[in-house]
């Protein structure tokens, strides 16, 4: 009766993913058919779904989610095609987890207002405030401008040796001129007193060839003190009459979301609004993606990290390059340098309006990617049986299948990311450099060698390496014997 029925039509059509039900059966029923190998489910959807019989319905909802939103992919440039994919397949998923559990957590701590602090906030806060909009969830979602380089050097009201630790952190390039720069001053105004500390004109773009700490002596000269003390009052003024336009200092409880690492920034926050006309402000509450370690300004401050809530991907999180996580949040604008007023605003002071070399790598494919997740992931309303701390798991077990298996166009784009690690970011570099093999060696022998938040799995992937492909062996199998 089917084959009569179909007889009399003579522009059917069938398409599928499995090549003998969907296509030989067709056309043995004199059906034309055609093969659609991308509707199968990729190793993130398979991973995701679960390997039971019978899957969680929220797990079959969320790789049902990824594979809509991957299927949607609208670039034709194979770089770009790979940078969507991880967009729906990883990104999205981990980053919809942490944003999840912020408003699950403002919620039950009364909190109205999430402040997104940029740059790492950017994407964060729109995937928030479509998750909020569509929950109907009565919690605030604001963007705000701060860094470290806006934030650290006005909260200085007396310079001492408790502030090295960010004005002379112990990175591979520091620099004399990032150093004045951190602190918003020029090199050039006291260039008798590092000439006299040794270190001349020509030297001030070099990296310190002696250890940050050795330079306390000439940090804390009164002439430069007083410098630093005077160009923080200015500061101050600008940030405290930003922080007050934007609702900080109103009664509303509140929080600042940011993606990590140590609580600095919100030490920085809490020491800029007790100098503020309510000091009431420094009782701050933070939400991370993840903490290293905790450096509060006081007791009353609240520092809570997403994967701190399960110790054993915690214990993998933090031997875990931060770099990668940054990259993830990258935002489409330059970093704060500070405010200024215009037009009767407080506005920030952006190092570029654009992040040029983010947007080329192709910064604006990734963050609609992982929007396109969010409206998939949405539109599915998951199961109420979702715990977050079961999707926090397998969200971040698809990260750790990317990151150390990478394929070869997934470590290529990542690893062309170019990304500073500088507060003042001058110099850039690639966490897959373009290494030979000799360097690829050396880099194993020596750690010096290798750049900031270096990807090894990356570049055996890239470049395959016997070496490479050894120590890889090497580290995993002393992973996991530390870890039994």
């Amino acid at each position: 009766k089917i084959r009569q029925s179909l007889s009399h039509e003579t522009s059917w059509q069938h398409i599928g993913d499995n090549p003998q039900a969907d296509v030989l059966t067709a056309r043995q029923e004199d059906i034309a058919a055609e093969e659609f190998p991308d509707a199968r489910l990729t190793r993130y959807e398979r991973s995701a779904r679960g390997k039971e019989k019978f899957a969680p319905l929220w797990r079959s909802q969320l790789a049902g989610a990824m594979r809509l939103a991957r299927l949607a992919n609208p670039e034709t440039d194979a770089r770009q095609r790979a940078i969507w994919e991880s967009g729906t397949q990883i990104v999205g998923p981990l980053l919809l987890g942490f944003v999840l559990w912020c408003l699950e957590e403002a919620r039950a701590r009364g909190l109205r207002r999430l402040y997104f602090v940029a740059r790492d906030g950017q994407i964060l806060h729109q995937l928030a405030q479509s998750i909020a909009r569509t929950r109907k969830l009565d919690v605030e979602c604001r963007y705000l401008y701060g860094s470290r380089q806006a934030w650290h050097p006005a909260a200085i009201e007396r310079f001492t040796p408790d502030d090295f630790e960010w004005v002379l952190p112990r990175t591979k390039r520091l620099t004399i001129d990032q150093i004045f720069r951190r602190l918003g001053l020029e090199p050039h105004d006291f260039a008798d007193l590092l000439a006299d500390a040794g270190f001349p004109a020509a030297t001030w773009d070099q990296p310190l060839d002696r250890s940050p700490q050795e330079l306390a002596g000439l940090m804390l000269e009164p002439r430069l003190v007083a410098a630093i003390e005077g160009q923080a009052r200015v500061r101050r003024i600008l940030a405290l009459e930003y922080l007050t336009q934007e609702g900080l200092l109103e009664d509303v409880p509140f929080a600042i979301v940011d993606i990590g690492w140590y609580g600095n920034l919100q030490k920085s926050l809490a020491r800029l609004l007790s100098l503020s006309i309510r000091p009431a402000g420094t009782k701050l509450t933070g939400f991370y993606f993840g903490l290293h370690q905790m450096y509060k300004f006081n007791d009353e401050q609240t520092l809570v990290g997403y994967m701190n809530q399960d110790q054993p991907l915690l214990s993998h999180f933090k031997k875990q390059s931060p770099i990668i996580f940054e990259l993830f949040t990258a935002a489409d604008h330059g970093s704060v340098l500070g405010y200024q007023e215009k037009n009767g605003q407080i506005e920030p002071v952006l190092a570029a309006q654009q992040n040029q070399r983010a947007l080329d790598w192709g910064l604006a494919t990734l963050q609609a990617a992982i929007r396109q997740f969010t409206t998939c992931w949405l539109g599915n309303m998951p199961a109420a049986d979702r715990s977050l701390d079961d999707y926090r798991r397998v969200s971040y077990q698809l990260f750790r299948a990317f990151y150390d298996q990478p394929s070869i166009e997934e470590a290529k784009s990542w690893g062309s990311f170019p990304f500073s690690e500088e507060q003042v970011e001058q110099t850039f570099q690639q966490i897959v450099p373009d290494w030979s093999a000799w360097e690829t060696v050396r880099a194993i022998a020596d750690h010096h060698r290798r750049p900031a938040g270096w990807w090894a799995e990356g570049t055996q992937a890239v470049r395959p390496n016997l070496l490479l492909w050894l120590y890889l062996r090497w580290r995993r199998l002393r992973s996991a014997r530390l870890a039994s």
